[in-house]
């Protein structure tokens, strides 16, 4: 018997594995063509649910934080022949603060954005004279006519029906404060005080 020689292996048998790895890699590049298609969406939603929640927030107010309430009287002394204007800020002995916050859920397409009310806040507060005992101002020279009751708050865009009793007295609000140390942003009112205060 006689043996055939083997023919010559044909181009597909020579680069089989070639072929193969180029038809691997294909398939890889085909199927990652979706996945990047999805990524991009799924980032372009992303984006716009954080416009949509600027823009809501934007018309609705940021978050809030509120400080006070708190006295601000100012005083005048003269030192070395100078007039010297400074404030006085006396926080209440007693502070009660009471709210509800009420959720609500804002639509903007298919995205849902929740923003908070809060109804009332009411802030309750007690100020005594003889937390003035420890301040090293000479009573003569504090303006009591003067005096506001301050309560900062962060952003005034949402606040609705703001109403201040003092004792008895309604007392109408302004936006913004006598001075800045304590709170750069909020409400006063100016009170009905004098020297009987102390």
């Amino acid at each position: 018997m006689e043996t055939q020689p083997t023919p010559a292996p044909g181009f597909w048998q020579k680069n089989k594995l070639i072929i193969k790895s180029f038809f691997i890699g294909f398939l890889v590049l085909a199927l990652l063509i979706p996945t990047f298609l999805i990524m991009y969406l799924v980032n372009e939603r992303k984006e716009r649910k954080q416009e949509v929640t600027r823009e809501i927030s934007n018309k609705w107010s940021a978050s809030q934080t509120i400080s006070g309430p708190f006295l601000t009287v100012p005083y005048t002394e003269t030192e070395n022949n100078v007039l010297k204007k400074g404030y006085l800020h006396i926080l209440p002995e007693q502070l009660d603060i009471n709210g509800n916050i009420e959720p609500e859920i804002r639509y903007r397409s298919i995205y849902k954005v929740p923003v908070y009310t809060t109804k009332p806040l009411l802030l309750k507060g007690k100020f005594s004279r003889h937390s003035l005992n420890s301040v090293n101002v000479n009573a003569q020279s504090i303006h009591w006519n003067e005096a506001r009751l301050c309560i900062g708050i962060t952003d005034l865009k949402g606040l609705k029906d703001q109403q201040i009793r003092w004792g008895s007295q309604q007392l109408s609000m302004e936006a913004g404060m006598p001075e800045n140390s304590i709170a750069e942003q909020g409400i006063n009112a100016l009170l009905p005080l004098d020297s009987s205060f102390l």
